[in-house]
């Protein structure tokens, strides 16, 4: 008797737990166009009860928990950046600033969590609906001057920012969640409820052109093209010549759009790109000075006005000195050469895992595939933003990431069910 009431209780903590855990992604999906703390705290909910399901469920029928290679790798990352922390000069900051310390668990949520396509699907469906209602909110903004009290949504007439303040975080979010959708929820077969896709789809892409972040513009572009490679010549021919029809519609339409994207192949005009130069020489100035393990997260901002308002001749010259404007030159100058290389690490191990996991899980190929272009985009904005510091970003991408390797994991599991038979 005492036995049966012990696993009914169990059984009750166990419901709870995943309805914590479905609340949790939907205060997620709700949050993650807005708020940085709402997100995160939304996520830990859903891991306490990962964690209280774990903890409910009988021994043997407890799933393994998985960590697998991208995990590995991760770890080795975290270690460098808390090794630069403890070197860092000011380590309290240093720790706050360390996000990839502070999201941590989302990864290994996502990766032991999700156990079927369902709940990937239900995941997508939400955030992507949700950032496409943020992309509507950013056209309006651009086309209508949508103002709200007590928010300074817009910057300029020229700016779109949806429910975020800023253009560079909408832009990410939105070239993160474009080309996912991309690939799982494009439709197969052009009937109207599938065509009907192509409206958030539409509205995520045109948003981050008109946000005007040329580095989230021109990841977008090359995430577009990695999935052409992947899926073939015909979607890759059929890829360039959107393109190309989107780059003559905006030349038409809109000669300051055109403007400030053409800049973007002309670093002499380019005064921003002048700008992003002096500070990646200071990042390598920086991590000549401290090669090991760097000046420590968060210290870059003390130490590049240090270096660079000196040689400012030009009282109206404005230089954003909080990061290095690129992820590989932000890592190497603050977590120094033993960072830089486990950063390199992590994301060739990453990728390495990536295309195995898309060999071996052909029906789940379209969400592995929109990861990889996701992470294709993520890192080509990277070269000239330091999104890889941005919480909203970041979060979204370990989260996608534990989604790719819960795939893994089902994959293991047919793999061994088929060896049995």
């Amino acid at each position: 008797v005492h036995s049966l009431a012990f696993e009914t209780r169990s059984l009750q903590v166990s419901r709870y737990a995943q309805h914590l855990i479905k609340f949790s992604l939907i205060c997620f999906s709700l949050f993650a166009t807005f708020s940085i703390s709402a997100t995160q705290i939304s996520l830990a909910f859903g891991f306490l009860g990962w964690i209280i399901y774990l903890s409910s469920t009988p021994k043997e029928k407890r799933n393994r928990i998985i960590i697998g290679p991208i995990g590995w790798a991760y770890f080795f990352f975290l270690g460098t950046g808390l090794l630069s922390v403890i070197f860092a000069k000011e380590k309290l900051l240093a720790l706050d600033s360390f996000r990839s310390f502070w999201v941590v668990f989302t990864f290994f949520f996502a990766a032991n969590w999700i156990k079927d396509r369902r709940d990937l699907n239900l995941y997508l469906i939400i955030i992507i609906g949700v950032a496409s209602l943020s992309a509507l909110v950013g056209l309006i903004q651009y086309f209508g001057g949508l103002r709200i009290p007590n928010h300074e949504f817009i910057y300029d007439k020229y700016r779109a920012t949806g429910f975020l303040r800023g253009s560079m975080t909408f832009a990410g979010i939105t070239l993160v969640t474009a080309l996912i959708s991309l690939t799982v929820f494009f439709p197969r077969r052009l009937n109207f409820p599938g065509l009907l896709w192509i409206i958030p789809l539409v509205l995520l892409a045109l948003t981050i052109f008109l946000s005007e972040q040329r580095g989230a513009g021109f990841g977008f572009i090359g995430g577009l093209i990695f999935i052409g490679i992947l899926k073939g010549r015909k979607i890759l021919a059929f890829i360039l010549i959107g393109l190309l029809l989107g780059a003559g519609i905006i030349h038409q339409s809109n000669p300051h759009l055109w403007a400030r994207w053409k800049t973007g192949f002309n670093l002499v005009q380019d005064t921003s790109a002048e700008r992003r130069i002096v500070l990646w020489k200071t990042a390598l100035k920086i991590a000549q000075e401290h090669p090991l393990t760097g000046i420590g997260v968060g210290q870059f901002e003390d130490s590049a006005r240090a270096i660079i308002l000196p040689t400012i001749t030009n009282p109206n010259q404005k230089i954003t000195l909080c990061h290095a404007h690129s992820n590989p030159l932000q890592i190497l100058a603050t977590m120094g050469l033993l960072g830089f290389l486990a950063y390199i690490y992590f994301w060739l191990i990453t990728f390495r895992e990536g295309f195995r996991i898309l060999k071996r899980a052909p029906p789940q190929s379209p969400f592995i595939i929109g990861v990889l272009s996701a992470l294709v985009g993520f890192h080509l904005e990277g070269f000239f933003e330091y999104n890889f510091g941005d919480s909203e970003i970041i979060t979204l991408l370990w989260f996608l990431l534990g989604g790719m390797v819960a795939i893994s994991k089902w994959e293991a599991k047919n793999e061994k069910s088929e060896a049995k038979d």
